[in-house]
């Protein structure tokens, strides 16, 4: 794709060049896969595509604290607000798009700050010091729970040879283990 768009000064023809790129890299037709998955809405069966290889998919849903707000940070500089959440507790609190994160929980912000935000809970009260356009003001609130979820590959259980000789070959970034013909 750089070297056929980019480097070229062209625009990929979104999902069409995708697609394009991977048959060309991956010496296959790619269409039935971007129709149902990339085009279209179907969910991607992960176990059927990782299961040659001896692994499967394991969904998790977690729930985890949510502050109401999304900040960014640029080199050394502390976090500055970049999103509130509507209706949250941060925007009740009087948090806006712009402000510079001085302190979370009395503690100086420091490179960690995101960090120490994602090792708190839902109903943990959140205190930050801002300094907004009207100058420095702590702002405090409790904070909600939103849902996360989480994918992890692990081994399926009594894994054959031929599934771990495939992983093997995958990993090394081989098509087919030697002597397999079959996918």
């Amino acid at each position: 794709m750089n070297q056929n768009f980019a480097r070229a000064g062209k625009f990929f023809p979104d999902s069409a060049g995708v697609r394009q790129a991977a048959e060309q890299v991956g010496h296959a037709d790619f269409s039935d896969f971007f129709q149902k998955y990339v085009s279209g809405v179907q969910e991607i069966p992960w176990d059927v595509f990782f299961g040659p290889v001896g692994l499967r998919v394991e969904r998790r849903t977690t729930t985890v604290a949510d502050a109401g707000f999304a900040a960014a940070r640029n080199f050394d500089a502390p976090p500055v607000v970049v999103r509130v959440q509507p209706t949250s507790e941060a925007e009740r609190a009087g948090l806006s798009v712009g402000d510079v994160l001085l302190q979370i929980n009395s503690q100086p912000v420091g490179s960690d700050w995101a960090a120490r935000l994602q090792e708190l809970h839902p109903g943990d009260t959140l205190r930050v010091l801002v300094r907004q356009r009207r100058g420095e003001h702590e702002l405090e609130w409790r904070l909600g729970a939103r849902e996360e979820v989480e994918f992890e590959l692990r081994d399926v259980e009594n894994s054959t040879a031929q599934q771990k000789a495939r992983r093997a070959a995958w990993l090394r970034g081989e098509s087919e283990p030697a002597g397999d013909t079959h996918p």
